[in-house]
C-alpha cells in the first residue's frame, strides 16, 4: 500500500467521525445504543480515532463472518495489520507534534479520549496534510 493509500485510509477515518454524533471516547466503537462491538461489526456506529482507521481500512464484517468468528474466538480483523501501523503512524507523529507528548505513553487513543471532537477532527486534517506532503502530492493548483 502506498502513502496515496495511507491518505485515502485517513480521510475514510476521518469521515466517519465528521459528525459529533458518530465520534466517541474511550472505545474503538460502540452501537448507536451505546453497546462497545468490533470496529467490523455492522452495528458499529460511533468511533474513536483508532477505531475509525481500522472501519477504513478493514471495512463492514458480514454477519455470517462476525458469527464465524465469534464460534470459532478468532480475530474479525484480516491478518494484514501493517496498513493500519502505517495510517496510525501519521497520527502518532501529529499527537507529538501538536500536544508535545511522549506518543510512546499517550498516543492516540489518550489524544480522542482527552480532547474534544474539533480537536481529533484537526488531527486528522494534519496527519492527512503531513501524509499528503510526504507522498509528494502537494500542488496547490
Amino acid at each position: 500500500m502506498s502513502v496515496l493509500s495511507v491518505v485515502e485510509i485517513l480521510r475514510d477515518a476521518r469521515g466517519l467521525i465528521t459528525q459529533v454524533r458518530n465520534w466517541n471516547q474511550e472505545y474503538y466503537a460502540l452501537t448507536e445504543e451505546g453497546h462497545h462491538v468490533s470496529v467490523r461489526d455492522p452495528s458499529a456506529y460511533r468511533f474513536d480515532a483508532i477505531g475509525a482507521v481500522g472501519r477504513a481500512i478493514h471495512g463492514v464484517a458480514s454477519d455470517e463472518e462476525v458469527q464465524a468468528h465469534k464460534e470459532n474466538g478468532t480475530s474479525i480483523y484480516p491478518a494484514d495489520e501493517w496498513a493500519t501501523h502505517a495510517a496510525s503512524q501519521y497520527l502518532y507523529e501529529v499527537c507529538a507534534e501538536i500536544a508535545g507528548e511522549d506518543t510512546q505513553s499517550k498516543g492516540v487513543v489518550a489524544y480522542n479520549d482527552s480532547h474534544t471532537h474539533q480537536d481529533v477532527l484537526e488531527m486528522f486534517d494534519f496527519a492527512i496534510t503531513t501524509a499528503t506532503y510526504a507522498e509528494g502530492d502537494n500542488d496547490d493548483s
